[in-house]
């Protein structure tokens, strides 16, 4: 019973930070539309690899 739980939560914690992720990635892309009147995000914020 308690290995079902863990491996329960174990998933939505990753599916929550799956989501939180895509939110972020949307919340950026809009907050430097809506208050720096820039339609996307520029280079110089975005992470390099």
């Amino acid at each position: 019973m308690k290995k079902k739980l863990t491996a329960i939560l174990v998933y939505l914690a990753g599916a929550a930070s799956v989501f939180a992720l895509v939110l972020g990635r949307i919340s950026a892309a809009r907050a430097c539309a809506i208050c720096f009147y820039q339609p996307k995000v520029p280079d110089c914020m975005k992470e390099k690899d």
